[in-house]
């Protein structure tokens, strides 16, 4: 289904890749454990066992030592008079790799002194189970993911002003209710426009504290945290400032509570908007059902 979405939507899948990166390999990172236990509690059961795998220490032990080595003979590579490799090791993202390597070392040196005076024995690994509860854990993070991913889908390929208006139509049997569409409709759109409206600020802010000498990236911890507050607090104040606008700006055009809102855009629904709401409708039922 997200895939008919995608197509149907001509959003490009790089597009929703790219907005869902970090999220997907923090979950990921998260739930890949969540089927597996080494105990199978009550009202659970296993689907299946792994092990146990007994692995001898006369193999662990050169194979951290090997580790341990490269990760040596990468951080020597800074020290090099290769041009390239300066320009390798000038970039950002190679300090957090180089403490990667540096960790990924010592944990490994000091894996190999204490089994120094193990090398005869083994290391059993499990029995660890596949649990079903740990499954259907894993299988809920991913229709969350799906959920998600939909919803992403909705605001890529849906202009505000279009989302605002379907959403107060679909929500028009609540006016019987006595519950306030139009100004939920309102507040929904504000946001959605306040959205962009406030990453524009915070680029306009950063770069003008970069101007003034303040940096946000580097530095020590200290003067991090300093050229955050000194973005915060203008930001801040622009935030409340650009409130007051849009408040004046509404008084300004007559809009009060309790009037009568109209749509900018006067449509219906067609067959096809009815024919997808039922099929909505059905897959949900469906599955719950089943």
């Amino acid at each position: 289904m997200l895939a008919v979405v995608l197509y149907a939507s001509s959003v490009s899948p790089r597009v929703l890749w790219l907005r869902m990166r970090w999220l997907l390999l923090f979950t990921f990172i998260g739930a890949v454990t969540f089927p597996f236990s080494t105990t199978v509690d009550k009202g659970d059961s296993a689907l299946t066992s792994l092990g146990p795998l007994s692995i001898p220490y006369s193999i662990l032990y050169p194979g951290l030592g090997v580790i341990a080595g490269l990760c040596l003979l990468f951080l020597l590579s800074s020290l090099l008079p290769l041009t390239f490799l300066k320009m390798f090791w000038q970039k950002r993202w190679t300090r957090r790799l180089r403490l990667l390597f540096w960790l990924l070392m010592l944990g490994s040196l000091a894996s190999v002194w204490l089994m120094s005076g193990t090398v005869e024995q083994a290391l059993s690994l499990g029995p660890i189970f596949i649990t079903r509860l740990g499954v259907w854990t894993l299988v809920s993070v991913e229709g969350l993911l799906l959920l998600y991913s939909f919803s992403l889908l909705v605001m890529l390929a849906t202009s505000p002003m279009t989302l605002v208006e379907s959403v107060t139509r679909l929500m028009a049997p609540l006016r019987l209710l006595r519950f306030p569409v139009d100004d939920f409709a309102l507040m929904f759109l504000i946001a959605l426009r306040f959205i962009p409206t406030l990453i524009d600020e915070i680029e306009q802010l950063g770069k003008a504290q970069m101007a003034r000498g303040a940096s946000l990236s580097d530095g020590t911890l200290t003067e991090r945290f300093q050229g955050v507050i000194m973005l915060v607090i203008p930001l801040l104040r622009n935030i409340f400032q650009r409130a007051i606008d849009l408040s004046t700006a509404l008084e300004a055009r007559g809009y009060v509570v309790n009037g009568k809102q109209t749509m900018l855009h006067e449509t219906s629904f067609a067959l096809t908007d009815y024919l997808t709401i039922g099929g909505v409708l059905a897959i949900t039922l469906g599955s719950l059902l089943i």
